[in-house]
């Protein structure tokens, strides 16, 4: 009997993954690659980040792109790129995934000088910001909202929401605040109330799926050294990541489950990793020849996640039927 026992418990041990297994992340993603200085070209890649070699290329815009975001859950793609103008000048484009041959529409058409970042809500309202050319005179600059409803228009209607020089800017989830940076500070604007509030100083903020912890940069003589993650209610430090890679870095956002960050460091070639919050070792993910990936989002709010390491074949045979049926 207590042979019997044994046999049975290694049998159930071989059908189960190790309960310390690191998860490997796992994720589809829309990026741009790094453009090419003889061509004014640039164009959007869809792939998963864990197995590049099916990348392939979905839309290809006749200048620069420099930043994207992707609805999340849904169709949309925006995306700062240069204009037609022969002067120093960004602007704001949308696409629809599912109508990619009608190609992006000029959404600020030059009213703005320049635009510096981007991001879309998931019910579809676009936050901007811009920075100051000499292009215009009589602008405004700082961050700015394109409502879902005024993206139907011709020339949409953009409401500026916080006047103040502004950088980096990024959604809540739940599509009420945005995170932004002001003068090296990291802020929080409440788009209900019309109330901002600083959070800490620091750069590239990005909301975490709960909408209450808020991860960014810290730099040192201009190069990123930490990522700190703060909570918001109740306001207090989380937790420290030191980054000991000596290179810039951007790309910050966080895995849909809330427990992984993710970044790209600008070295040659650049690479991307996603990093636990638990202490595991960081992941290189989105592995592509010359490290060529320049910006990137996520397609949806949800992915699958595989178990690094597997006891035998038949579990990891269980979870891709489950995560293929999903």
């Amino acid at each position: 009997m207590k042979h019997l026992l044994i046999c049975l418990l290694f049998y159930i041990g071989c059908l189960l993954p190790l309960t310390t297994t690191q998860a490997e992340f796992n994720a589809e993603a829309i990026f741009v690659p790094y453009p090419d200085p003889d061509d004014e070209k640039s164009e959007l890649w869809i792939t998963n980040v864990q197995n590049t070699r099916h990348a392939r290329k979905i839309y290809t815009h006749p200048r620069h792109i420099y930043d994207l975001a992707v609805q999340p859950d849904g169709d949309y793609i925006v995306f700062v790129a240069e204009t037609l103008d022969p002067f120093f000048a960004f602007d704001v484009y949308i696409i629809d995934r599912r109508r990619l041959r009608e190609g992006a529409r000029d959404v600020t058409k030059l009213r703005f000088d320049a635009i510096w970042d981007i991001d879309i809500s998931k019910n579809g309202d676009i936050v901007f910001t811009n920075y100051d050319t000499a292009l215009h005179q009589g602008i405004k600059y700082g961050v700015y909202l394109i409502r879902s409803h005024d993206l139907k228009n011709a020339t949409p209607k953009a409401e500026l929401l916080v006047e103040r020089e502004s950088y980096h800017a990024r959604w809540a989830l739940d599509g009420r605040f945005i995170a932004f940076e002001h003068m090296n500070r990291v802020m929080i604007h409440d788009v209900k109330t019309g109330a901002t509030s600083g959070i800490d100083f620091g750069h590239d903020p990005v909301f975490a799926p709960d909408g209450n912890r808020l991860a960014f940069f810290h730099r040192v003589w201009g190069i990123e050294v930490a990522i700190s993650i703060v909570s918001i209610h109740p306001r207090r430090h989380v937790k420290t990541i030191a980054l000991d890679d000596g290179e810039p870095i951007g790309n910050l956002d966080w895995t849909h489950d809330g427990e992984s960050l993710v970044y790209t460091v600008y070295g040659s070639p650049r690479r991307t990793y996603v990093v636990p919050l638990d202490g595991s070792p960081r992941e290189e993910i989105l592995i592509l020849p010359d490290g060529i990936v320049q910006h990137f989002d996520w397609t949806s709010a949800t992915y699958a996640v595989e178990p690094t390491k597997k006891l035998t074949t038949l579990w990891g045979a269980l979870k891709v039927d489950n995560t293929h049926s999903r």
